[in-house]
C-alpha cells in the first residue's frame, strides 16, 4: 500500500469521532444526491442512526412483507398447525420454483411474491426439515 493510504487509515483509527462527524455532515449536505442515487438503484434506505461512521439501514420493509405474505397464507404450519411465532414459518415450494421467496422480499414486487407463494405451503422449521428428509429418502 502507498504511504498516503496507510497514513489516512491510521488517522481514521485514531479519530473515529471526527470520521463520524464527517459522514454526518456529508449525508446532510448531499441528502438529495444520495436519494437520487438510491432511487436509480431502486432502493430508498431510511437512515436510523450512525454508529462508528457506518449507517444502520432500516430492514423493516422486508420483515413487514414477509409477515404480510405469511398472514395471507394462513399464518400457521400446514402440517402440524404451529402458530405461536409466525416469523419462524418457512415457505416450502410444492412445484415449479421460480425463486426462493426468502431471498427476494425486497427485490421482487409484492404481486410477483404473491404469485410465487401460491405454489407454496407454510411449514414450521421441524416440519420443513422432515419434508426435505423424506424427499431425500425417496431418492
Amino acid at each position: 500500500m502507498n504511504k498516503y493510504y496507510e497514513r489516512n487509515k491510521k488517522w481514521k483509527e485514531e479519530h473515529p469521532e471526527r470520521v463520524l462527524l464527517h459522514h454526518k455532515k456529508y449525508a446532510e449536505k448531499h441528502k438529495e444526491e444520495i436519494k437520487q442515487r438510491a432511487k436509480k438503484r431502486g432502493k430508498l434506505p431510511k437512515v436510523i442512526e450512525y454508529r462508528r461512521g457506518y449507517r444502520k439501514i432500516e430492514r423493516g420493509k422486508a420483515q413487514k412483507r414477509a409477515l404480510l405474505l405469511k398472514k395471507e397464507k394462513g399464518g400457521k404450519c400446514n402440517s402440524c398447525g404451529y402458530d405461536e411465532e409466525i416469523r419462524i414459518l418457512i415457505f416450502h415450494h410444492l412445484r415449479d420454483k421460480k425463486f426462493g421467496i426468502g431471498e427476494k422480499y425486497m427485490s421482487e414486487s409484492l404481486e410477483s411474491l404473491r404469485k410465487e407463494t401460491e405454489k407454496c405451503i407454510l411449514l414450521c422449521p421441524n416440519c420443513h426439515a422432515i419434508e426435505h428428509l423424506s424427499k431425500e429418502q425417496i431418492k
